[in-house]
């Protein structure tokens, strides 16, 4: 199964784990799955180090790259399909990562790994 990390399971999967709900747990244990970080992650955890929301010991560059290859976790690109969906689902600017994220799990065929359901993004599967 391919898993589309949430931003907040790739922090938790890598600093807290025991933050981690137990099927999201489950999910990452099953050697069968293929871990994914979207490139939207990446814009939002180089966001909230920027304005000191989180706090790394390395430059986000470095921090997300050491992690992935540590975690055995791939890089998911957005593509423009991806940009326009995500723009058509509910929410507003605040929840933009979240729509990314949704977006591109449903044309990715991706399961969400996020502790955040989200019942008004339609074909959307979450795990956690």
């Amino acid at each position: 199964m391919k898993l589309l990390l949430d931003t907040c399971t790739f922090v938790w999967l890598t600093s807290a784990p025991q933050l981690l709900g137990e099927g999201a747990r489950a999910a990452l244990d099953d050697a069968g799955n293929d871990l994914y970080l979207s490139y939207a992650s990446y814009w939002e955890i180089a966001e909230k180090h920027r304005t000191g929301q989180l706090s790394l010991p390395a430059s986000p560059q470095l921090w997300i790259r050491d992690r992935m290859k540590s975690h055995g976790v791939e890089e998911a690109a957005l593509e423009a399909e991806v940009i326009f969906l995500a723009a058509e689902l509910p929410g507003d600017a605040k929840n933009l990562f979240k729509r990314l994220l949704s977006a591109q799990s449903i044309r990715g065929g991706y399961v969400l790994l996020s502790p955040e359901a989200r019942p008004d993004h339609p074909g959307l599967r979450v795990i956690w």
